[in-house]
């Protein structure tokens, strides 16, 4: 027996195809056993769908989703809240991330993303980690990509786009970074600027550095490139 699955519902094939089902499942396998699982689909499948789903047991999560299936470019919104997502699910926990809340919005054509989250986990120290993104079918652009840890900040900006070439730039930047807490045996402090480029095109690669800026020191030997 690896669960018990109740389900109930209707839909209809004319009109705009309106649809109303609930599902309500519990499962019995491992590492899942005792997760409890409900969906419920609404609205209608030519029109707006509706799509909630819980999740509560070692896996704790909401996801609520609209979608326009018979709309070109597929409109579509989704969130995703969990309190905290850990592993493994049964024991000790060895990671763990608080507060996550992932959210989509737009056309699968052009869209925009957005995740907030905290970690923390075995030999990783805790951050806080925030994401703002967007993309279509050709590009991925990032926003921003923050991550607050070892008492300073951490900032990705970047560009992936395979419009002709796949080809990308990036800038990352370090604000106040310091190891010691965390990692005693390697003390370092760094600030500093990266700026990356390059590209993939007929299997040859191609990357350029054309700003590289770093001062701190670790270990107690001064960095300073420029």
């Amino acid at each position: 027996n690896q669960g018990i699955v109740n389900a109930s519902g209707t839909a209809q094939l004319s009109d705009n195809w309106p649809v109303d089902i609930t599902l309500n499942s519990t499962l019995n396998v491992e590492p899942l056993k005792g997760e409890k699982v409900k969906l419920k689909v609404g609205g209608a499948l030519r029109e707006q769908l509706e799509i909630g789903v819980n999740l509560s047991g070692p896996v704790d999560m909401d996801l609520r989703a609209q979608a326009r299936l018979a709309e070109a470019g597929l409109p579509l919104n989704v969130e995703v809240n969990s309190k905290q997502i850990y592993w493994p699910f049964t024991g000790e926990k060895q990671y763990q991330a608080d507060d996550l809340k992932l959210k989509l919005t737009g056309k699968m054509t052009d869209y925009t993303l957005s995740m907030r989250t905290a970690v923390k986990g075995l030999e990783i120290p805790p951050a806080t980690i925030t994401l703002d993104a967007k993309g279509n079918e050709q590009q991925v652009n990032l926003d921003k990509l923050t991550v607050a840890a070892l008492e300073g900040k951490t900032e990705l900006k970047a560009l992936l786009d395979w419009q002709q070439a796949i080809s990308w730039r990036g800038e990352l930047t370090l604000n106040g970074i310091n190891t010691a807490k965390e990692i005693p045996e390697w003390p370092s402090k760094l600030n500093g600027l990266i700026k990356t480029r390059g590209s993939l095109y007929g299997g040859t690669w191609q990357m350029e550095v054309p700003e590289l800026k770093l001062t701190g020191n670790v270990k107690q030997n001064k960095v300073n490139v420029d």
